[in-house]
């Protein structure tokens, strides 16, 4: 899980306690630190890595937490969703700005997200029609699929409203095909194949006891 830089932290990371983001990290630096305990309370414990990879733009470090041992392969695996939470980005802070609604009510939140969920929907089964068809270069520029299903819909469901030749496509029956896969830019394949940490600081491995001799009844 990634905190949020505004987390408070305590333990070896920061023995007198403070907000993650108090820990500088210059890019293309990795550090790794073993029972952390977390938010105000201190209840929660869990292992911290801090990353600013090389290529990747962030206003600040990724700060993540695992019960996973500190390591690079946690951060790699992190940096993945990059490739697979298109949908996720799309409500939380691309189109439906979620993130932005301020909301803490549950019942009002559940009431926001049931009518994204229809949104999402709506967009997404739209985009995958327009794809099937053969007419995503119409709302979607790139040689290769560069946008998430729910984007191209929602672009083809916004030129339909404004361009009165351009019909809604129909959604039923849709017919059960291999998803046309999402390209990233070259730019962004370039990123993710250079070296992203030039300084790795992580704690040793913790050693595991050898179990003692079996007694046998």
């Amino acid at each position: 899980m990634r905190l949020r830089g505004d987390a408070e932290i305590h333990g070896t990371a920061a023995p007198l306690g403070c907000q993650v983001r108090r820990l500088r990290l210059p890019r293309g630096h990795c550090r790794g630190f073993r029972d952390v305990q977390l938010w105000g309370d201190g209840q929660r414990r869990a292992n911290l890595v801090l990353a600013r990879p090389i290529g990747i733009r962030a206003s600040e470090p990724w700060y993540l937490v695992s019960n996973q041992s500190p390591g690079l392969d946690l951060v790699w695996a992190y940096g993945q969703r990059f490739c697979c939470e298109q949908l996720f980005r799309d409500q939380k802070s691309g189109i439906f700005q979620l993130e932005n609604s301020r909301l803490r009510d549950p019942a009002r939140i559940d009431r926001l997200l049931l009518v994204v969920a229809i949104a999402v929907l709506i967009s997404s089964v739209q985009g995958y029609t327009v794809s099937l068809s053969g007419q995503r270069p119409l709302v979607d520029a790139h040689w290769r699929r560069g946008l998430s299903f729910a984007r191209i819909g929602l672009h083809w469901l916004q030129q339909s409203a404004i361009a009165s030749g351009r019909a809604l496509l129909a959604w039923l029956p849709i017919p059960l095909r291999p998803l046309e896969p999402c390209i990233p830019s070259r730019g962004v394949r370039r990123r993710q194949n250079e070296p992203w940490s030039t300084r790795v600081d992580l704690p040793p491995p913790l050693l595991i006891a050898a179990a003692g001799p079996m007694a046998i009844a």
